[in-house]
Protein backbone atom coordinates (compact mmCIF):
# COMPACT_ATOMS: atom_id res chain seq x y z
CA UNK A 1 0.00 0.00 0.00
CA UNK A 2 1.21 3.43 -0.61
CA UNK A 3 1.34 5.07 2.50
CA UNK A 4 2.87 8.19 1.73
CA UNK A 5 -0.57 9.43 0.01
CA UNK A 6 -2.85 9.43 3.27
CA UNK A 7 -0.50 10.52 5.04
CA UNK A 8 -0.07 13.87 3.07
CA UNK A 9 -3.54 14.06 2.54
CA UNK A 10 -4.14 13.71 6.63
CA UNK A 11 -1.42 16.41 6.81
CA UNK A 12 -3.13 19.09 4.25
CA UNK A 13 -6.51 17.82 5.99
CA UNK A 14 -5.50 18.84 9.53
CA UNK A 15 -3.89 22.43 8.44
CA UNK A 16 -7.18 23.04 5.97
CA UNK A 17 -9.12 22.35 9.66
CA UNK A 18 -6.93 23.91 12.00
CA UNK A 19 -8.69 27.09 12.42
CA UNK A 20 -12.12 25.20 12.76
CA UNK A 21 -11.15 22.54 14.95
CA UNK A 22 -8.98 24.10 17.17
CA UNK A 23 -11.60 25.60 19.29
CA UNK A 24 -13.77 21.72 19.62
CA UNK A 25 -10.41 20.61 21.07
CA UNK A 26 -9.70 23.60 23.37
CA UNK A 27 -13.64 23.31 24.46
CA UNK A 28 -12.80 19.28 25.35
CA UNK A 29 -12.20 19.05 29.23
CA UNK A 30 -12.46 15.91 31.51
CA UNK A 31 -15.38 16.79 34.21
CA UNK A 32 -12.80 15.29 36.59
CA UNK A 33 -9.32 17.04 36.51
CA UNK A 34 -7.33 14.69 38.24
CA UNK A 35 -6.67 11.77 35.66
CA UNK A 36 -3.90 13.94 33.68
CA UNK A 37 -6.33 14.87 31.20
CA UNK A 38 -3.47 16.88 29.08
CA UNK A 39 -2.99 12.93 27.53
CA UNK A 40 -6.04 11.49 28.33
CA UNK A 41 -8.36 14.37 26.26
CA UNK A 42 -6.26 14.02 23.13
CA UNK A 43 -6.04 10.11 23.64
CA UNK A 44 -10.03 9.75 23.68
CA UNK A 45 -10.81 11.85 21.23
CA UNK A 46 -8.38 11.48 18.48
CA UNK A 47 -9.31 7.53 19.63
CA UNK A 48 -12.25 8.07 18.70
CA UNK A 49 -11.60 9.96 14.77
CA UNK A 50 -8.97 7.34 14.01
CA UNK A 51 -11.81 4.40 14.94
CA UNK A 52 -14.65 6.28 12.66
CA UNK A 53 -11.79 6.77 9.53
CA UNK A 54 -11.51 3.09 9.89
CA UNK A 55 -14.97 2.28 9.77
CA UNK A 56 -15.32 4.30 6.40
CA UNK A 57 -12.35 2.54 5.02
CA UNK A 58 -13.51 -0.53 5.68
CA UNK A 59 -16.98 0.25 4.43
CA UNK A 60 -15.68 1.43 1.02
CA UNK A 61 -12.69 -0.67 0.66
CA UNK A 62 -15.68 -3.10 0.86
CA UNK A 63 -17.85 -0.59 -2.27
CA UNK A 64 -13.87 -0.80 -4.07
CA UNK A 65 -13.56 -4.72 -3.77
CA UNK A 66 -17.31 -5.03 -5.38
CA UNK A 67 -15.77 -3.05 -8.38
CA UNK A 68 -12.67 -4.39 -8.41
CA UNK A 69 -14.43 -7.98 -8.56
CA UNK A 70 -17.22 -6.51 -11.29
CA UNK A 71 -13.94 -5.50 -13.53
CA UNK A 72 -15.27 -1.88 -13.15
CA UNK A 73 -12.52 -0.59 -10.70
CA UNK A 74 -10.51 0.63 -14.01
CA UNK A 75 -13.96 2.87 -15.04
CA UNK A 76 -14.35 3.83 -11.11
CA UNK A 77 -11.20 5.21 -10.81
CA UNK A 78 -11.39 7.18 -13.42
CA UNK A 79 -14.46 8.96 -12.79
CA UNK A 80 -13.35 9.51 -9.22
CA UNK A 81 -10.70 11.03 -10.58
CA UNK A 82 -12.34 13.61 -12.95
CA UNK A 83 -15.07 14.17 -10.46
CA UNK A 84 -11.86 15.67 -8.60
CA UNK A 85 -10.52 17.35 -11.98
CA UNK A 86 -14.65 18.93 -12.71
CA UNK A 87 -14.70 20.17 -8.50
CA UNK A 88 -11.60 22.53 -9.32
CA UNK A 89 -11.70 23.64 -12.64
CA UNK A 90 -15.68 24.18 -12.71
CA UNK A 91 -15.38 27.02 -9.98
CA UNK A 92 -12.44 28.32 -11.96
CA UNK A 93 -14.54 28.46 -15.48
CA UNK A 94 -17.91 29.15 -14.12
CA UNK A 95 -17.30 31.37 -11.24
CA UNK A 96 -19.02 29.35 -9.02
CA UNK A 97 -18.21 27.40 -6.49
CA UNK A 98 -18.50 23.50 -5.99
CA UNK A 99 -19.04 22.55 -1.69
CA UNK A 100 -19.65 18.86 -1.61
CA UNK A 101 -19.48 19.32 2.22
CA UNK A 102 -22.61 21.39 1.74
CA UNK A 103 -24.60 19.07 0.42
CA UNK A 104 -24.46 17.26 3.55
CA UNK A 105 -24.83 20.25 5.45
CA UNK A 106 -27.99 18.88 7.56
CA UNK A 107 -26.24 15.89 8.63
CA UNK A 108 -22.91 17.80 9.93
CA UNK A 109 -25.86 19.94 11.78
CA UNK A 110 -26.92 16.80 13.46
CA UNK A 111 -23.73 15.48 14.09
CA UNK A 112 -22.63 19.12 15.92
CA UNK A 113 -25.85 18.94 17.73
CA UNK A 114 -25.06 15.85 19.20
CA UNK A 115 -21.52 16.53 19.66
CA UNK A 116 -22.68 19.53 21.70
CA UNK A 117 -25.32 17.88 23.62
CA UNK A 118 -22.06 15.60 24.90
CA UNK A 119 -19.91 18.13 25.69
CA UNK A 120 -22.06 19.14 28.29
CA UNK A 121 -20.78 15.96 30.48
CA UNK A 122 -17.46 15.75 30.00
CA UNK A 123 -16.70 12.30 30.84
CA UNK A 124 -14.22 10.10 29.55
CA UNK A 125 -16.50 8.21 27.34
CA UNK A 126 -18.25 11.18 25.74
CA UNK A 127 -14.77 12.69 24.71
CA UNK A 128 -14.47 9.31 22.92
CA UNK A 129 -18.11 9.53 21.53
CA UNK A 130 -17.55 13.08 20.28
CA UNK A 131 -14.15 11.58 18.33
CA UNK A 132 -16.71 9.23 16.61
CA UNK A 133 -18.85 11.94 15.34
CA UNK A 134 -16.19 13.77 15.22
CA UNK A 135 -14.49 11.59 12.28
CA UNK A 136 -17.88 11.25 10.37
CA UNK A 137 -18.07 15.28 9.53
CA UNK A 138 -18.04 15.77 5.79
CA UNK A 139 -15.50 17.40 4.05
CA UNK A 140 -13.28 17.76 1.31
CA UNK A 141 -10.17 16.03 2.06
CA UNK A 142 -11.78 13.06 4.13
CA UNK A 143 -13.64 12.67 0.89
CA UNK A 144 -10.50 12.65 -1.43
CA UNK A 145 -9.39 10.29 1.84
CA UNK A 146 -12.67 8.24 0.71
CA UNK A 147 -11.65 8.25 -2.79
CA UNK A 148 -8.45 6.48 -1.94
CA UNK A 149 -9.89 3.98 -0.28
CA UNK A 150 -12.23 2.86 -2.81
CA UNK A 151 -9.68 2.83 -5.15
CA UNK A 152 -7.81 0.52 -3.21
CA UNK A 153 -9.75 -2.65 -3.97
CA UNK A 154 -9.46 -3.92 -0.43
CA UNK A 155 -11.20 -3.82 2.68
CA UNK A 156 -8.17 -4.07 4.62
CA UNK A 157 -6.19 -2.10 2.75
CA UNK A 158 -9.28 0.61 2.37
CA UNK A 159 -9.44 0.60 5.98
CA UNK A 160 -5.19 0.99 6.60
CA UNK A 161 -5.29 4.36 4.11
CA UNK A 162 -8.14 5.87 6.09
CA UNK A 163 -6.48 4.97 9.32
CA UNK A 164 -3.18 6.51 7.82
CA UNK A 165 -5.09 9.42 7.39
CA UNK A 166 -6.54 10.07 10.79
CA UNK A 167 -2.94 9.75 12.52
CA UNK A 168 -1.68 11.91 10.05
CA UNK A 169 -4.32 14.57 10.81
CA UNK A 170 -3.27 14.53 15.03
CA UNK A 171 0.10 16.27 15.12
CA UNK A 172 -1.11 19.44 13.89
CA UNK A 173 -4.73 19.40 15.27
CA UNK A 174 -3.12 18.85 18.74
CA UNK A 175 -0.74 22.21 17.86
CA UNK A 176 -4.32 24.31 16.91
CA UNK A 177 -5.64 23.06 20.33
CA UNK A 178 -2.87 24.52 22.01
CA UNK A 179 -2.76 27.92 20.05
CA UNK A 180 -5.85 28.76 18.25
CA UNK A 181 -4.49 32.14 16.22
CA UNK A 182 -1.40 29.87 14.76
CA UNK A 183 -3.84 27.29 13.60
CA UNK A 184 -6.06 29.93 12.25
CA UNK A 185 -3.06 31.45 10.04
CA UNK A 186 -1.81 28.04 8.81
CA UNK A 187 -5.42 26.98 7.85
CA UNK A 188 -6.35 30.21 5.78
CA UNK A 189 -3.07 29.73 3.95
CA UNK A 190 -3.07 26.29 3.32
CA UNK A 191 -6.62 26.61 1.69
CA UNK A 192 -4.56 28.05 -1.43
CA UNK A 193 -2.56 24.92 -1.70
CA UNK A 194 -5.76 22.44 -1.69
CA UNK A 195 -7.46 22.90 -5.25
CA UNK A 196 -3.70 22.32 -6.38
CA UNK A 197 -3.23 18.79 -4.47
CA UNK A 198 -6.78 17.77 -5.63
CA UNK A 199 -5.96 18.13 -9.45
CA UNK A 200 -2.85 16.13 -9.04
CA UNK A 201 -4.79 13.36 -7.01
CA UNK A 202 -7.11 13.48 -10.02
CA UNK A 203 -4.72 13.13 -12.81
CA UNK A 204 -3.14 10.47 -10.91
CA UNK A 205 -6.59 8.76 -10.83
CA UNK A 206 -7.16 9.01 -13.87
CA UNK A 207 -3.61 7.63 -14.98
CA UNK A 208 -4.08 4.81 -12.64
CA UNK A 209 -7.82 4.09 -13.96
CA UNK A 210 -5.90 4.42 -17.94
CA UNK A 211 -3.54 1.43 -16.85
CA UNK A 212 -0.52 2.72 -18.66
CA UNK A 213 1.99 0.06 -17.66
CA UNK A 214 3.65 3.01 -15.76
CA UNK A 215 5.32 1.76 -12.43
CA UNK A 216 3.13 3.14 -9.62
CA UNK A 217 1.69 5.99 -11.59
CA UNK A 218 -0.24 3.74 -14.04
CA UNK A 219 -0.22 0.05 -13.04
CA UNK A 220 -1.45 -2.43 -16.20
CA UNK A 221 -4.12 -4.26 -15.65
CA UNK A 222 -2.85 -7.05 -14.72
CA UNK A 223 -1.41 -6.13 -11.36
CA UNK A 224 -4.32 -4.19 -10.90
CA UNK A 225 -6.76 -7.67 -11.09
CA UNK A 226 -7.46 -10.01 -8.56
CA UNK A 227 -5.24 -13.16 -8.88
CA UNK A 228 -7.99 -15.33 -8.37
CA UNK A 229 -9.32 -13.57 -11.93
CA UNK A 230 -5.90 -13.72 -13.46
CA UNK A 231 -5.99 -17.52 -12.28
CA UNK A 232 -9.30 -18.09 -14.21
CA UNK A 233 -8.46 -15.90 -17.07
CA UNK A 234 -5.65 -18.34 -17.62
CA UNK A 235 -7.30 -22.10 -16.87
CA UNK A 236 -10.34 -21.08 -19.21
Amino acid sequence: MDFITPIILGILGSMHSMGMCGPDGVALRLKKQNLLPKIAVPVLFHSGRVISYSILGIFFGMLGRGLRLAGLQQWATILLGSAMLVSVLYPVIFREQISISGLFSGFSARLNFRMKRLSVNRTGFSLFRIGLLNGLLPCGLVFLAIAGAISSGNVWTGSLFMVCFGIATIPLLLVATRNHSFGQTISLKTRRLVPFLVLMLGLLFIFRGMSLGIPFVSPSIEQLAPKVMIEKGRCC
